[in-house]
């Protein structure tokens, strides 16, 4: 079984956060909500990898700049679903996030 290196899960991360704000970014500025539908779905798919990636590279470096950054994304993905759920998508990752809003914030 092959295990990656630090540097490699680093390498990793930071292409897949790049394309993730790529996404994200695209998405706050595109003009038709089937193309924010679709960036939306695209950035919550990276994200879910960069949650296996920051598992991984916390086993490694336990100084927390993934996590950090992780939520940094977190934070972004939010504002986006915020985005979406005044456009009425109904995409699994905004409803993830509908539910999500009704338990924390009622």
């Amino acid at each position: 079984m092959y295990y990656e290196s630090l540097e490699e899960l680093k390498e990793r991360f930071n292409k897949r956060e790049t394309l993730f704000n790529q996404y994200v970014e695209d998405a706050k500025t595109a003009f038709s909500d089937e193309e924010v539908e679709k960036l939306f779905n695209k950035a919550f798919e990276v994200f879910d990898d960069l949650g296996s990636l920051v598992d991984k590279l916390n086993e490694l470096d336990n100084s927390f700049e993934w996590t950090k950054r992780y939520m940094a994304c977190s934070s972004k993905l939010v504002e986006l679903s915020s985005i979406s759920m005044e456009r009425s998508f109904d995409s699994p990752a905004t409803s993830f996030f509908k539910t999500l809003k009704r338990n924390i914030w009622g």
